[in-house]
């Protein structure tokens, strides 16, 4: 009985009334994120029932609104699913954003990243689970030229990222390499209002997901008594081999060719010294020398923003370091 209610409220989620299709969708999210058990943590038991149903309206092919309305529902509820549900649903919308026209592709990634907003009822989500998501986004990176679908796209990259390191900060670290390689690519891109999102994405990663990795570098270095001894544990750590390679990587972006967007690149590597300065300093020294290099270019056009990466880095590091630079 429990499941022909279950089943009529179902088919209503994609009903073409927007106020009949609303309001199924919330009462089905409601039972979802309710919950069962000991404070609530156990997951619904119609959750197989309902991913089931979902699989079967989108591979039935059809009324691509159909699909849509599919999506829409599981962007404020796939998070609540067990990981296994959770696995084959996620299989389903990456093979509709491959498949989809644009505006499938852009609610699909919508759709992703509501699973990984996702706070309310039980959480589904694995650190596993989210690498692998992490992994398969960017086999679905859009061209530079497709300005609205890349940024849905880098939108769910990083609150995949943000998500696994709410999960396991080491394997969300072993993952930034990549992106900021991804990310500095992106900043090639000809619309503004694309590279200004690139940056700020870098600079909420590293705000967010870097300060683990300073904290357990300075505990390396404070175990140790002698100087020489702590920096040489410090750097052979695998902390610090990751935050060389995105430090390298962001670097990079002084290059001629990131000429046009070299006031982003800047703010980016400002942040990194703020907060990684006082304990990645030795590899950060050439980064200074091209600095000032810049510095004493005629016409130099972000004068403002490199006195700004300077401050930080005489703030973090100390001034001696960056003279001696």
């Amino acid at each position: 009985y429990i499941q022909t209610i279950l089943q009529s409220l179902m088919n209503f989620i994609i009903h073409q009334k927007p106020k009949l299709r609303k309001a199924a969708q919330k009462g089905l999210i409601s039972m979802l994120r309710e919950g069962i058990g000991i404070n609530n943590c156990d997951f619904h038991p119609s959750c197989s029932l309902v991913t089931k149903h979902c699989k079967y309206v989108i591979e039935k092919g059809g009324v691509e609104t159909s699909k849509l309305h599919i999506l829409g529902f599981l962007k404020d509820c796939l998070g609540n699913f067990p990981a296994k549900n959770i696995k084959t649903l996620c299989e389903m919308i990456l093979n509709l954003i491959t498949l989809g026209n644009s505006v499938t592709k852009t609610t699909g990634f919508q759709c992703l990243n509501g699973l990984f907003k996702c706070k309310a009822g039980p959480q589904g989500l694995t650190s596993q689970l989210n690498g692998q998501l992490i992994s398969a986004l960017y086999d679905q990176q859009p061209s530079l030229v497709d300005s609205q679908l890349l940024m849905a796209w880098i939108t769910v990259i990083e609150s995949a990222h943000l998500s696994l390191q709410n999960l396991d900060s080491s394997l969300c670290l072993a993952h930034l390499p990549k992106l900021f390689t991804v990310c500095m690519n992106c900043l090639l891109a000809k619309k503004k209002i694309v590279t200004n999102l690139i940056a700020d994405v870098m600079k909420n990663i590293l705000k967010t997901c870097i300060p683990t990795s300073v904290s357990i570098l300075k505990v390396a270095e404070s175990d140790i008594p002698k100087k020489r001894k702590r920096n040489e544990k410090a750097e052979k750590s695998t902390e610090y081999s990751y935050l060389l390679a995105i430090f390298r990587t962001i670097e990079n972006g002084l290059k001629y060719k990131y000429y046009s967007v070299w006031y982003l690149v800047l703010g980016v590597l400002e942040t990194f010294y703020t907060i990684a300065g006082e304990s990645c300093y030795k590899f950060m020294t050439k980064s200074l020398k091209s600095l000032n290099e810049l510095n004493n270019t005629q016409n130099f056009p972000c004068t403002s923003e490199l006195q700004s990466a300077f401050g930080a880095a005489v703030q973090s590091m100390g001034p001696r370091i960056v003279l001696e630079a």
